[in-house]
């Protein structure tokens, strides 16, 4: 596995579904160019995006992910097909979020970045692949977090998911080494993690 938590390492290969990801995809540039953002298939169904709105002096958003099984290929996987069933809250919060902007978040279920991150995740009992990108509202185009400030983001835990060995992990443009990202609460019902980049 890749936990620096030796725990972690012992029960990657007999707990199944223990991982989680934050994923970006590599060859997403932003802007416009809509051609080089990921696919329907890749992202399992269309994106759903929240605005940013300021609750008591800090910005919030939350996306609600969906069953999007009617949505998406037959062809799928096990893992993948279970996980477009599924149903997430994902809650991004910061003080650093640039006004005008939204969340934007899709299930990767398959295609070219699915394939990498299984490659990258080879070797654990399983993984969740969300795309998770803050747009601004008017150009569409990515934004970053002022001042690469902190952003806290808290994902529901997926049904069978170990809240004390979950990891989250960062996949950067070059997608050739995950990068693991701290979790700062853990409740039988969701995680929380914190990041300063969105790839």
């Amino acid at each position: 596995g890749y936990s620096s938590n030796d725990e972690t390492k012992k029960t990657s290969l007999s707990v199944s579904q223990d991982i989680t990801i934050e994923v970006k995809n590599p060859s997403y540039a932003g802007g416009n160019n809509n051609d080089s953002k990921p696919t329907e298939e890749q992202i399992g169904g269309k994106y759903k995006s929240a605005y940013i709105t300021n609750v008591n002096g800090e910005s919030t958003a939350t996306v609600a992910m969906t069953d999007i099984s009617s949505q998406v290929s037959a062809n799928l996987n096990a893992e993948s097909k279970a996980f477009a069933k599924e149903q997430y809250n994902i809650t991004v919060k910061s003080n650093y979020i640039p006004a005008n902007s939204k969340v934007e978040v899709g299930k990767v279920l398959a295609g070219t970045v699915y394939n990498k991150v299984a490659s990258l995740m080879s070797g654990v009992g399983g993984f969740r692949a969300f795309e998770i990108n803050i747009l601004d509202v008017t150009t569409n185009s990515k934004v970053q977090p002022t001042g690469n400030g902190t952003v806290y983001v808290t994902v529901d835990l997926p049904t069978g998911y170990n809240k004390n060995t979950v990891a989250v992990y960062r996949i950067n443009d070059d997608a050739s080494t995950p990068i693991k990202l701290n979790i700062v609460a853990r409740t039988d019902s969701s995680i929380t993690f914190e990041t300063n980049h969105f790839s």
